[in-house]
């Protein structure tokens, strides 16, 4: 990939996902106790993924990618959704994937989308969601940019992501 094009894609990808300056933000302390652990073998080296609620259905095999700058809703997934594609906004820019392959987009949606903690209380956060026609087993990719707005501590190690539940107008009570 040549430097020009770099450019280009990442001029695309924050069309999509605008930047803000914030200030210095602080957060609750948040805690892995051994009772965190998921796995059952400490060694193996599984992929972090969840189950939330996206604009009212439940997605299961959402991968958390700490490397990933974008978050993803497949194609496939969008249209098992059966949502209007009138509320698609049009990006049909191609994104790099894994293997430094283009990939089509075919535009992009915001919709709430639910974590759960502890199955009592709540974060819902409206997702940029950038759509992607590309084959996967997974139905959502969620990157860097939500698990910054969630505050989330992902650790591999426990198979866990944790955040805090203290900005009031996004902790719903379930």
């Amino acid at each position: 990939m040549t430097s020009s094009s770099w450019k280009r894609h990442l001029r695309a990808i924050n069309s999509v996902y605008s930047i803000h300056k914030r200030g210095r933000r602080s957060m609750p302390l948040i805690l892995l106790k051994d009772a965190d652990f998921r796995t059952i073998d400490p060694k193996h080296d599984d992929p972090m993924v969840v189950t939330i609620k996206v604009a009212n259905f439940v997605v299961i095999k959402m991968l958390i990618d700490q490397g990933s700058f974008i978050d993803i809703l497949y194609w496939k997934t969008f249209k098992k959704m059966a949502l209007s594609q009138d509320v698609v906004e049009p990006f049909n820019e191609k994104i790099v994937g894994f293997v430094g392959e283009r990939v089509d987009t075919r535009g992009y949606i915001d919709l709430d989308t639910k974590f759960d903690k502890d199955n009592d209380f709540c974060k819902i956060i409206r997702i940029r969601y950038l759509l992607v026609d590309a084959e996967t087993s997974y139905n959502i990719l969620i990157g860097r940019p939500i698990l910054n707005k969630l505050g989330a501590i992902v650790s591999t190690p426990h198979l866990v992501m944790k955040f805090p539940l203290t900005v009031e107008a996004e902790v719903w009570r379930s």
